[in-house]
């Protein structure tokens, strides 16, 4: 069945924002939206901060886990998703920290965080919602389509 993408989305969230560019690119092209990034390094938040203001974009910045604190109250109403999660294979317990290890460790297979959002797509976006999710690879990404087919 064919996805139909609003053509006015009105909330746009970026997973594991970073450096900020992609949420702001979106932003900018966006205007009309309310565009949202999280991050769970404190010091990408501030990254990504510098960079929406430095490109004069309007983005609110979250610090979190994926989103964790956020499904609940962005239930049903994100139009757009983008993450570009950490993919390299580690110990599990790597991807509980909150430095820059977290920028790269996936945990088992590198697919922790890619399933975590993965999982939370349903209660989060709105009936023409669509995610775009980067995947390597390694991460076995025919494995991943399965997955959420």
């Amino acid at each position: 069945m064919p996805v139909t993408v609003s053509s006015q989305p009105l909330i746009c969230l970026e997973v594991g924002g970073g450096s900020g560019i992609l949420s702001t690119a979106l932003s900018l092209q966006l205007p009309n939206s309310l565009c949202l990034a999280t991050d769970i390094n404190e010091k990408a938040c501030r990254a990504i901060q510098r960079t929406a203001s430095q490109n004069r974009a309007s983005l609110e910045v979250i610090r979190s886990r994926t989103l964790t604190g956020l499904a609940e109250r962005l239930r049903h109403s994100v139009d757009i998703v983008l993450c570009n999660p950490p993919y390299v294979g580690t110990p599990d317990a790597e991807t509980e920290t909150t430095d820059i290890t977290a920028s790269w460790a996936g945990g088992h297979r590198g697919l922790n965080v890619t399933l975590e959002v993965i999982n939370s797509l349903n209660s989060i976006l709105t009936s023409g919602g669509v995610a775009y999710i980067v995947l390597e690879k390694c991460n076995k990404p025919e494995m991943v389509q399965k997955y959420v087919e």
